[in-house]
């Protein structure tokens, strides 16, 4: 699962900025499956320290702000490819759990999402769900370092994740994932998200 994540991250930051702004950007330390732009073929996860670099020169680069939205637009973009990759995912998006009740099915793909994560050992997450206020609760921490990719942009690229996987179970309802951390709690890996919902009319 890690090599699934990992190439989809890439790949969403392909799209959103191009292979040759990221071989530019990163240079010498860009790894050659990525110059060659042959992210499928990758047979071992990348090294963590690459993806604390990673983010530090997205932020040099394109400041606090722009990097953080590169990363949650990169973010949802690598989800087309997880829901296709990803087992628990592809169990998801089959008829039977799509034409679940709105909460039993939201409920059930975030479930499924942060036992996944849990399992590789990429978070510890535990959600609760406040139905008064029809929210969800993502509350833990992403493990350091495996999961220092999942971190990209303050945690950007893992909302914008979230977000594309909520609306592709339902896009009758607009979502939004909001951090209820500091910026100083990101960058311990804190993840502390607020998951509100909107029906479109």
């Amino acid at each position: 699962m890690e090599l699934v994540l990992q190439q989809g991250l890439f790949q969403g930051y392909l799209e959103v900025l191009g292979n040759n702004v990221l071989c530019t950007m990163m240079g010498t330390k860009m790894p050659s499956v990525l110059v060659e732009n042959k992210i499928k073929t990758f047979t071992e996860p990348l090294d963590p320290d690459f993806f604390e670099l990673f983010d530090k020169t997205l932020k040099i680069k394109y400041g606090k702000l722009g990097s953080e939205g590169i990363a949650r637009s990169a973010g949802r973009l690598a989800f087309k490819g997880y829901k296709d990759d990803i087992p628990v995912l592809v169990e998801r998006g089959s008829i039977e759990n799509r034409l679940l009740p709105f909460s039993e099915k939201i409920n059930g793909a975030l479930q499924d999402l942060l036992k996944e994560l849990n399992t590789h050992a990429f978070t510890v997450l535990k959600m609760e769900r406040v139905i008064k206020d029809n929210t969800w609760l993502y509350q833990g921490h992403f493990c350091f370092p495996k999961g220092m990719f999942l971190q990209v942009g303050d945690q950007q690229f893992f909302i914008g994740m979230l977000e594309s996987m909520l609306e592709w179970m339902d896009s009758r309802h607009g979502f939004q994932i909001d951090q209820k951390t500091s910026p100083q709690e990101h960058q311990s890996g804190k993840i502390d998200l607020l998951i509100s919902v909107k029906r479109y009319d």
